[in-house]
């Protein structure tokens, strides 16, 4: 067996590492039949050549999507939920009618995380100004079923606001319909002093 050792540098190295990843990755995209990237482009679009383009359920249908808790089981750190849609908007892409969207699954949590941290304080209604300064999801595989989204927060952290006594910061871990959807949010609330 003989060794030959080329000298290459670090930097060329790389370089043909970063080729050769580039080569494999657009000839996977192109042998699975995924369209290749136009990405050597600068365009200005209007107004007129963006609404198409656009999506439709962020324009307008996500004003369609609405949903009720009917009710909510506490347990100490932990808030489970089934939420039903009263309304839906499907999208004329998807042939498999009504999916959770990520902008709806965040409006979902954020109720339920608020209703869990007003509860946990002490609170009969929403007293506390809430925002939420955090949230990652990651959707596993579609939620098609309106009448049974069933959501779980367990708390995992709860420090006071630097600055503010009264202020709490709470940090939730959450699921949707089991490992569907998985994720965790920061919520702060801010209830007047003195409640």
């Amino acid at each position: 067996m003989i060794n030959i050792k080329v000298p290459v540098r670090i930097s060329q190295y790389w370089a043909l590492c970063s080729l050769m990843a580039f080569i494999f990755l657009f000839n996977c995209s192109v042998a699975s039949g995924a369209r290749p990237l136009i990405t050597d482009c600068s365009i200005l679009l209007t107004e007129a050549e963006i609404e198409p383009l656009s999506s439709p359920y962020l324009r307008a249908g996500i004003k369609q999507d609405l949903f009720t808790i009917p009710s909510v089981k506490v347990e100490g750190m932990k808030i489970e939920s089934i939420v039903k849609m009263t309304s839906t908007y499907t999208s004329p892409t998807d042939p498999g009618g009504f999916h959770l969207s990520a902008p709806l699954a965040m409006q979902i949590i954020s109720q339920i995380g608020i209703i869990h941290g007003h509860v946990l304080m002490g609170f009969s209604e929403k007293k506390a100004e809430v925002w939420m300064s955090d949230y990652s999801i990651k959707h596993r595989k579609p939620i098609r079923d309106p009448d049974n989204i069933k959501v779980e927060l367990v708390l995992v952290e709860s420090v006071p606001v630097r600055n503010n006594p009264d202020a709490l910061s709470m940090t939730y871990h959450f699921t949707i319909n089991g490992d569907a959807a998985t994720g965790e949010t920061k919520l702060y609330f801010d209830p007047p002093p003195n409640e």
